[in-house]
């Protein structure tokens, strides 16, 4: 009789433990499916706001992925890196055994964060692209800095933006590295590049916002630094 009960004991046992197994599986299972389809909202959501007419001038009244295609001048004396980082999807050539320009496949580098003045006292924080490590530093000497050897134009330009949000820190981060020739943050973080670019005493600059370069010309690879991502890999929803 102890037998028999021991044994019905652990039949139950398995039999809820089995039933537990099952209801996580389904409860999983009804989590990703609907994940996948707030990812397709997501995505349409981008591409509708991409196809829609350009707009010409900065404005917090836009869709978050509507393009700009602003005019104004880089103030290069202002200018940050954000990494390491690997490069945005599309960035450089999708080449079998490397990312362009006889790189690895994944290498690392940094992104270049140049204030653009678009008016008397505003400027935007713009995303410019990726550049490698070996713009940055001496491979013989990997603390020296290099004279930046990537794409400055001068003058009034015109740049092809979306919106960008600025990141959260995770819970442990290093210490900005803002005493270099070159300021290095390890994070998009607006309120630093805010007070890095309006740290002169007579600056009258308002800093609006962060915005990313994009690439409208989807057929043709980035051929200089800094390489921004087309515009068609801006709808695709990364986990």
């Amino acid at each position: 009789m102890a037998q028999k009960g021991a044994s019905a004991g652990l039949s139950l046992a398995g039999k809820g433990f089995f039933g537990s197994l099952c209801a996580g599986t389904f409860s999983l299972g009804v989590w990703q499916t609907q994940r996948y389809f707030e990812k397709q909202d997501m995505i349409k959501e981008r591409e509708d706001a991409l196809s829609k007419e350009p707009l010409t001038q900065f404005t917090f009244d836009k869709s978050d992925f509507q393009i700009m295609r602003l005019q104004g001048r880089y103030l290069y004396d202002k200018e940050l890196l954000v990494g390491p980082r690997s490069p945005s999807l599309g960035s450089l050539p999708d080449k079998p055994g490397s990312s362009g320009q006889g790189m690895a496949r994944a290498p690392m580098g940094y992104f270049v964060l140049t204030p653009f003045q678009i008016s008397q006292s505003h400027v935007l924080i713009v995303n410019r692209g990726w550049i490698p490590r070996t713009l940055v530093y001496d491979e013989r000497r990997p603390n020296q800095y290099v004279v930046p050897e990537w794409d400055r134009p001068k003058g009034n330009v015109s740049v092809t933006a979306i919106s960008s949000t600025p990141e959260k820190p995770k819970i442990v981060v290093p210490e900005h590295k803002l005493g270099g020739a070159l300021p290095e943050l390890f994070w998009m973080d607006l309120d630093t590049m805010k007070e890095h670019v309006t740290s002169d005493a007579d600056s009258d600059l308002t800093v609006l916002a962060m915005v990313t370069a994009v690439r409208e010309e989807e057929d043709k690879p980035a051929t200089s630094f800094p390489a921004s991502p087309p515009v068609k890999t801006i709808a695709e929803f990364k986990t």
